[in-house]
């Protein structure tokens, strides 16, 4: 077996020692009011997680089927979803006519953002210059969740709860005909929330703290 020197580690672009992990600061580029300081973890590694906390996996290589472990099954498709050539990697991606096609999944317990949670996807945009949701959960106009890119090009991830916005990081700048990586970090016991873009933090939220737990379709 190799060394585990071998092994490359990077933590918001901080190469990793492996006898000592360390985690920037969260208050730098961009600049926030708040926030933690940089953390040295030592040796005792950081923790990914596991294949158990995905909690819903969409590859779109031949299917709209959840390949996480947690197996839901095939999506309930909407409208003239199909299974595109034009993709980032495997054999296809899925392709949406931008107004009224989508996938969804039912409610389940595992969908909450009472606690940390990560969400990131590849996607591609023709047009530049219109508002399209990548990712929504909602009971109602009051209450969701919502990840989108914007008629400005930015992307936001806004949280509205019994009528009032908690949580609204916008950031980034999407091209048109390019798939962008794009991420969605919360960490609910520091209270973060980051919006990554191909990698890199476009903006963070040092003071979202969440509640809420939509009951409509995922």
């Amino acid at each position: 077996a190799e060394s585990t020197d071998s092994l490359l580690v990077s933590v918001s672009g901080v190469e990793q020692a492996s006898s000592s992990y360390f985690h920037p600061a969260i208050n730098s580029a961009p600049v926030v009011t708040t926030g933690n300081t940089a953390l040295n973890l030592g040796n005792a590694g950081i923790s990914i997680g596991t294949s158990n906390d995905t909690v819903l996996l969409l590859n779109f290589d031949s299917n709209f089927t959840d390949e996480s472990v947690k197996a839901r099954g095939a999506a309930t498709v909407t409208g003239d979803v199909v299974l595109g050539s034009t993709k980032q990697f495997g054999n296809s991606s899925a392709s949406f006519d931008g107004t009224t096609d989508l996938i969804s999944f039912a409610d389940s317990a595992d969908f909450v953002y009472n606690s940390s949670f990560c969400i990131e996807c590849f996607a591609r945009f023709e047009d530049a210059s219109q508002a399209n949701t990548i990712f929504s959960h909602r009971t109602d106009d009051n209450n969701f969740v919502k990840l989108s890119r914007m008629a400005n090009n930015k992307i936001q991830w806004l949280v509205k709860e019994s009528g009032s916005v908690v949580a609204d990081v916008q950031g980034g700048s999407i091209s048109a005909d390019t798939f962008t990586h794009i991420a969605l970090s919360h960490n609910n016991e520091t209270g973060n929330t980051a919006l990554f873009i191909n990698g890199s933090v476009v903006q963070i939220d040092a003071t979202s703290a969440y509640t809420i737990n939509p009951t409509g379709s995922f």
